[in-house]
């Protein structure tokens, strides 16, 4: 639970006591000094956004927004959901104001009709116009409110393209990409065994008996054994490895930083291995098996060999950018605590689009 939680770093009922839902300075929770503003309405309906992009995380833990994930600070998850909020409103209007103001940016006509149409579809989806006020009421929001909502969006998005686009002006320089690979990544390739399952003759999968796995294991224990008394890894390899993609999906190895894209006892290896180094290890979980594992020299030049790799620097390389740039407006932003503290997110239901 805490895992999938701390996936909430992304971008409602309305209480009798909220009034109107407009974003005028005057009753602003949110602003940002030279900028724009939101309402606490405002607030609700970015609420309940999050919350249905996260909801099946949280039903898949019980469905309770107040479980506690953090017992020694008595955090949960409507906490997080709270400072999600918060962190997607500052974001919201730190973007709106360098689209408009610092780097001049307009929404195109394309941009404001698609808008348009959006409301137009979900008014006659609501049945009238009338109806749909009704039914953003149950999010403390209106068709005003709505309307800025997906403006900002595509500010924001207009903006990120602007930065990180084709020949965008902050656009990530290939050689930091190649960089980061160098000093983050590691190349492995392995012996492989597996101790999961078989097939039989018909083709189906069935779980290796302890007996079966335990032959592996010797056998496995052997070939390294061998490795290390000086006979090829790759003749080996040819012989005996049960890995029947790595040569076809990994021709240059195995890319291994410290992420969840292999399995931990593997990546583990792999990062405290030394360049030349063989290493046995067993892997847990729904495909376990026992890797022979040798690490190969670091070869920058293969950065982009992989694209799920390369994708994944780059974009990992960009978000960081991304928020360092907004970081820099964020002393900008202004909380109106007394606005804020009418702001309940445990009693927001989730957007329904």
């Amino acid at each position: 639970m805490k895992k999938a939680l701390s996936l909430l770093l992304v971008p409602v009922l309305c209480l009798c006591l909220l009034s109107g839902c407009g974003n005028s300075g005057a009753n602003a929770a949110m602003s940002l000094e030279g900028g724009g503003s939101l309402t606490v309405n405002f607030m609700y309906f970015l609420t309940a956004i999050q919350k249905s992009m996260y909801a099946s995380v949280v039903e898949a833990g019980g469905g309770d927004w107040n479980y506690v994930v953090d017992a020694e600070r008595g955090t949960t998850l409507a906490d997080l959901l709270y400072d999600v909020t918060l962190k997607s409103a500052e974001s919201s209007l730190i973007c709106e104001y360098l689209h408009d103001k610092v780097y001049n940016l307009t929404l195109t006509e394309e941009q404001k009709q698609s808008v348009d149409k959006q409301i137009t579809t979900l008014t006659q989806n609501a049945g009238s116009k009338q109806a749909l006020e009704e039914q953003l009421s149950q999010y403390s929001a209106d068709i005003t409110t709505l309307r800025r909502y997906l403006e900002i969006s595509l500010k924001q998005g207009n903006l990120y393209n602007y930065f990180y686009g084709e020949n965008g002006i902050y656009a990530v320089p290939e050689e930091t990409i190649r960089d980061y690979f160098k000093e983050n990544y590691c190349i492995v390739t392995h012996i492989y065994f597996n101790l999961s399952t078989k097939a039989k003759e018909d083709g189906t999968l069935v779980s290796l008996t302890e007996e079966e796995k335990e032959a592996k294991r010797m056998l496995g224990e052997e070939v390294y054994n061998r490795i290390l008394a000086g006979e090829d890894f790759y003749t080996l390899k040819e012989m005996y490895s049960e890995d029947a993609y790595e040569s076809e999906y990994y021709p240059n190895g195995f890319f291994v930083t410290s992420d969840t894209t292999f399995p931990t006892e593997f990546t583990t290896a792999a990062l405290d291995m030394a360049v030349g180094e063989y290493r046995m290890t067993e892997s847990t979980g729904s495909g376990s098996g026992l890797h022979i594992l040798y690490k190969l020299p670091m070869n920058e030049e293969l950065y982009n060999s992989d694209s799920t790799v390369y994708l994944t620097i780059r974009s990992q390389l960009v978000a960081a950018d991304f928020e360092q740039r907004l970081a820099e407006y964020a002393d900008r932003i202004h909380i109106n605590e007394e606005q804020m503290s009418l702001l309940n997110v445990s009693v927001v239901p989730a957007y329904v689009y």
